[in-house]
């Protein structure tokens, strides 16, 4: 199993590596991590041609698939794309109206097009959206160019050719850490 976490540290600030394959990179600490189980039979397949927004699309097929939970894969070639990457956030998380700009805790990428492969999760709860994403955004997506290893969170994306799997989930399950505020 393969594990990429996107560098915010790299030249690039977005060089992908794979955490279980790169000696010393396993003290690296999410402050966020969802991970998807699911049965590989019950995958639903859909072909996105020519779809300048991929989270508007994606999340509509699911809501209308009454598709309330899922891991998502996509695969092929993407318009343009535009990336971050998070560093330094503070376990408490960013104040809304703090004194910090998004530079402070982000770094932005913007890609032409390419060949990407992106995973996430969809969580159309919206007690469980701010677990996955945000609140308001049930499609968290983050991704990688295979043939020049970049990539991170996935901010906006066009589809020009892509192949989406679709796992439906039947639960989430939250775990808290130590870097999680204790409640």
């Amino acid at each position: 199993m393969r594990f990429w976490w996107a560098d915010p540290g790299s030249s690039t600030q977005a060089d992908v590596s794979d955490l279980t394959a790169v000696p010393g990179l396993s003290a690296v600490e999410l402050p966020f991590l969802a991970i998807g189980i699911a049965d590989p039979t019950t995958a639903i397949e859909w072909s996105i041609r020519d779809v300048p927004a991929v989270h508007a699309w994606l999340t509509q097929q699911l809501e209308d698939a009454g598709i309330d939970l899922a891991a998502v894969r996509l695969e092929g070639t993407f318009g343009d794309v535009m990336t971050t990457v998070s560093y330094n956030i503070p376990p408490t998380g960013i104040p809304s109206g703090s004194v910090y700009s998004g530079d402070s805790f982000f770094r932005f990428g913007d890609y032409p097009s390419g060949y990407w492969d992106m995973d996430g999760v969809f969580a159309d709860p919206e007690a469980l959206q701010p677990v996955i994403s945000t609140a308001g955004n049930p499609l968290h997506l983050h991704g990688y160019q295979p043939g020049i290893e970049l990539g991170g969170h996935i901010v906006s994306a066009a589809a020009t050719d892509v192949k989406a799997r679709v796992y439906p989930l039947e639960q989430i399950v939250v775990r808290r850490t130590a870097l999680a505020p204790q409640s």
